[in-house]
């Protein structure tokens, strides 16, 4: 089984694949149910309503695959109803885990005989703990050009919202508690600091999240290419196969 090293974000995969035959394909399928809706009120005096209950429904269809591997194991893979397999389909399964892992994850899989290879789950592939996330998206953030103009931006924010708010909070015309001087204090800085305080998890939050569509969506290429040249190679010794 070779192994082919990939990195993404920073961060090593081992990617592999196994070749087997269908020997069995179960369907199922679960249904959610839920209720919203009823109640209402009745007057004695004449008048009222009764709100029905409404019940709705949600079915997923999924199908488990079974494959006996050419490597001598057998799996049972998990897959969506569009995937088209059928006992006796020479199919390849490609996997993807970290590099520092035991095991890894189906991601992809190959039907030789319908010619077609399909990618599922890759948003899962690659999800950077939050902390991390966060952390390398203030990285690339600092050493972005536009980090300046934000937090000049951020600065001026901060100074027009200590100059306008501080009366609000302060009553102006009314000498200060001389009990309790650090209370005028704490008020004076509350509005200056809540706004730069939103700002801030507002910008890291909008920057972590682009850095994770950035992350999935090159999960998503690195997986599709993988899978995609499995199928060119085991193509040829497939339909020889099957010849």
């Amino acid at each position: 089984m070779a192994i082919e090293k990939t990195t993404i974000d920073g961060i090593d995969y081992d990617m592999w694949s196994v070749v087997g035959t269908v020997t069995g394909v179960l369907m199922k399928s679960t249904t959610d149910v839920w209720t919203s809706g009823g109640g209402g009120y009745f007057d004695p005096r004449g008048g009222g309503y009764i709100q029905p209950v409404q019940v709705q429904s949600s079915t997923r269809n999924f199908k488990e695959v079974r494959i006996d591997g050419d490597d001598g194991d057998a799996r049972t893979v998990t897959l969506a109803d569009h995937i088209k397999v059928f006992a006796g389909d020479r199919v390849t399964l490609s996997y993807i885990g970290t590099a520092k892992g035991q095991r890894g994850w189906v991601h992809g899989i190959t039907n030789h005989r319908e010619k077609h290879w399909w990618t599922f789950n890759t948003n899962s592939i690659a999800k950077p703990h939050f902390g991390k996330s966060l952390y390398r998206a203030v990285a690339r953030f600092i050493g972005d050009h536009r980090f300046i103009s934000y937090a000049v931006g951020l600065l001026a924010v901060t100074t027009i919202a200590s100059t306008n708010y501080r009366p609000m909070y302060r009553m102006s015309q009314m000498p200060r508690d001389p009990v309790n001087p650090w209370l005028g204090q704490l008020v004076d800085g509350f509005w200056p600091t809540t706004i730069l305080l939103v700002a801030v998890i507002t910008v890291c939050w909008a920057t972590t999240t682009a850095l994770r569509k950035k992350v999935n969506k090159a999960a998503l290429t690195t997986i599709n290419a993988f899978t995609a040249k499995q199928t060119d190679t085991n193509q040829a010794a497939s339909e020889a196969e099957a010849a």
